[in-house]
């Protein structure tokens, strides 16, 4: 029988050896995310060879610490490694979706279901990054269909409703993604309708230059009108020449005036007087409040020099 000093011995060699298998991990794990970072900036970039060069080293580390950590299984599933397989999944995702190739799955990466929902999760604020990168562009298709993959991701990650401690803390992450969701939805949607408002125009002003738009501005056209340049619309007339084309023509360019002016005067001088009448009622109002509480301390200041007196 092994004496009390025996197994002592044996126990601090045990952790020993435990202890360099923890260190290499966690020296490894922080390899594998800076590998993986590395190779996510580099799918951005579309750098796709030096990208693929990066996670094929990520694979040999990742066989490496994972190999030599499952004989421990609490080093196995540490945070530190369960953070560089939520990396390599996260980058792996990341540029499937930009490259428009199949995601892989949690098998063919190797890595465990909760690290792999988690870097599906991370996935989307990259999206996100990679849209408004297409924005910026002007490649505004380009957005709405990475949009659509982000949409998909935040769907499918709502039907996994299981306790965090099964997940890994996923409903978390889905609550990120779906703020990441919303945001990427409000510019793109900005810059589709600003796309639109740049067709339209483009469009308007080649009307405005065309023989076509002459004719219908116009109805005896001079020969002074038909040499010069067509007439410019501000800003502040759009609105107007969208209502009417004609009244804009004829008030703006023919500067005819307006009918019933005197009636307008008066509305504009009925609505003042009224705002005047509005604002003075709001300030005696404010007086009377301010009085009325001032009443109220003055009857309260009495009533306790009453009673104490």
């Amino acid at each position: 029988m092994p004496t009390l000093q025996e197994i002592i011995d044996r126990i601090n060699e045990a952790f020993e050896a435990k202890n360099v298998v923890r260190d290499r991990t966690l020296t490894r794990s922080r390899e594998l995310i800076r590998h993986c970072a590395n190779s996510i900036r580099a799918t951005h970039r579309g750098d796709d060879e030096e990208a693929q060069s990066l996670l094929e080293t990520v694979r040999n580390g990742y066989v490496e610490m994972t190999t030599e950590a499952q004989k421990y299984p609490d080093i196995y599933s540490a945070g530190y490694t369960q953070a560089a397989r939520k990396e390599l999944a996260e980058a792996h995702i990341t540029r499937a979706v930009i490259l428009g190739n199949p995601i892989p799955g949690p098998d063919s990466l190797q890595v465990e279901h909760a690290a792999y929902l988690n870097g599906l999760a991370e996935a989307a604020g990259e999206l996100r990054r990679f849209a408004l990168d297409a924005l910026r562009r002007g490649d505004v298709s380009r957005g709405e269909e990475i949009l659509r993959e982000m949409d998909d991701i935040y769907s499918l990650l709502l039907t996994v409703d299981f306790p965090s401690a099964i997940t890994g803390g996923l409903k978390r992450s889905t609550d990120m993604v779906r703020g990441v969701v919303e945001r990427t939805r409000g510019d793109v949607t900005t810059a589709v309708r600003q796309e639109a408002m740049k067709e339209a125009l483009q469009s308007f002003e080649k009307r405005l230059g065309s023989q076509t738009y002459q004719k219908t501005m116009t109805t005896e056209p001079s020969s002074s009108e038909t040499t010069n340049k067509p007439p410019l619309i501000r800003a502040s007339e759009l609105a107007h020449y969208g209502f009417c084309r004609r009244a804009w023509w004829l008030r703006s360019v023919q500067k005819v005036p307006q009918a019933k002016q005197k009636a307008r005067t008066r509305g504009i001088a009925y609505h003042r007087r009224h705002s005047d009448l509005v604002d003075l009622t709001r300030r005696w109002r404010q007086a009377g409040l301010y009085l009325l509480g001032l009443g109220g301390l003055l009857l309260l200041t009495f009533a306790l020099w009453w009673l104490v007196g």
